[in-house]
């Protein structure tokens, strides 16, 4: 079984562990030092909806419990049951935020 970390890579489409990222690397490295982290504890996407994919595909295995919020953005839902996850809502409300503790 691959670690965590090496399912992203395992997911990907061909090829696309080869691209050349170097372009990126002074941008990598100065975010790395602003953050005050090395530069391999972070990933740059492109765009919000990457992360979440690739937050899933990494962390979420087939049949695994994912609870987003509701309401919440979609695509936490949407990547989660892609993945093969069981989704469960959490109903949420706005003012002041509280947590009704039902899964919808």
């Amino acid at each position: 079984m691959l670690a965590r970390g090496d399912r992203v890579a395992a997911r990907a489409p061909n090829g696309v562990a080869a691209f050349d990222l170097s372009e990126y690397a002074d941008a990598t490295r100065e975010l790395a030092e602003f953050f005050g982290v090395s530069e391999n504890e972070f990933t740059l996407t492109n765009g919000t909806d990457e992360a979440i994919q690739v937050l899933v595909n990494t962390f979420v295995d087939d049949g695994d419990e994912v609870v987003v919020l509701k309401p919440s953005y979609a695509m936490y839902r949407f990547y989660a049951e892609v993945a093969g996850a069981a989704v469960r809502r959490l109903a949420t409300s706005r003012k002041p935020w509280r947590f009704h503790g039902r899964i919808a």
